[in-house]
This record gives C-alpha cells, structure tokens and sequence, in this order.
C-alpha cells in the first residue's frame, strides 16, 4: 500500500487539495512534505488531524498505523 497516496486519496475524496489539506491540517509546508515522503514519520497527533479532515475508515487508519 502506498500511503501517501492512500492519504492524499482520501483527502480529494473529502474535496481537499493537497494545499489545503496540508494547511487544515496545521502541519507547516516543508514538513507535510516530509511527512507525505516517508508517512511512516507521521505522529499519532498529526494523524488525528489529517482524520478529522479526511475521515479514514477503520480499516484505512489501520493500514496507515500497522503496515509497512
């Protein structure tokens, strides 16, 4: 699973842009960016904000948490 995309996906779902996404979400540019490139760095924090905005489902957030 490519999560990065999978985030981003659901986020466009949600009707968010990348831009605004990153910008609801409070996270500053170059470390959404950081995040996006290596999703595993993402903080139990950041990830609650990003699910507020783009309401995973139970099964997403568990991929995005347990899978490599």
């Amino acid at each position: 699973m490519d999560k990065k995309a999978a985030i981003l996906g659901r986020a466009l779902e949600q009707g968010l842009s990348k831009i605004k996404f990153q910008r609801q979400t409070g996270i500053s540019p170059a470390t959404f960016d950081r995040r996006m490139k290596n999703p595993d760095t993402i903080t139990i924090g950041e990830l609650r904000r990003m699910d507020q905005l783009a309401h995973f489902n139970d099964a997403q957030l568990l991929d995005l948490v347990r899978k490599k």
